[in-house]
């Protein structure tokens, strides 16, 4: 649970709609409201998606890599940003248990783990800036990148 927080924080931070990249691509009109993150993780792979539309795909692609690239010196890895990302994401929590579609769903999922969804609220307490950070050097020397664009007609 903690790796899956800690690979969702990374990408919130940087990517999120409260991050500063985010904001600056929105007012130049580069992205709209369909940016989206997709994480997934399992026990035998992770993996990342970015939703976009665009009229520069491809100068896109290149911020968002040169984002992940250069996120050691990047200013929305900050632990103020991190408490910002981190109560909307315990709101997220506390909303999915009004959902008993939402709560089996995220039940089922965090069985494999030695904690169960009801542990989320702890997990994302203590994870702190150092932590994402630690955790971007990590990914960031193993993972793999690639494009899919569509272009229309």
């Amino acid at each position: 649970m903690k790796e899956k927080l800690l690979l969702k924080l990374f990408f919130i931070l940087l990517f999120g709609w409260t991050s500063e990249h985010y904001q600056q691509w929105y007012e130049d009109r580069k992205i709209d409201d369909s940016f989206e993150l997709k994480i997934e993780v399992s026990t035998s792979y992770q993996f990342v998606v970015i939703l976009l539309d665009t009229k520069e795909p491809i100068a896109m692609s290149n911020k968002i890599r040169q984002t992940i690239k250069k996120f050691k010196t990047d200013t929305n890895l900050s632990a103020s940003h991190l408490q910002t990302v981190k109560k909307e994401l315990y709101g997220d929590f506390i909303g999915s248990l009004d959902s008993l579609e939402a709560l089996s769903s995220q039940f089922i999922d965090n069985l494999w783990g030695e904690e169960t969804y009801f542990d989320f609220p702890t997990v994302l307490q203590n994870i702190e800036i150092k932590d994402v950070l630690e955790f971007g050097e990590k990914i960031t020397k193993e993972m793999q990148l690639t494009d899919f664009t569509l272009f229309p007609k």
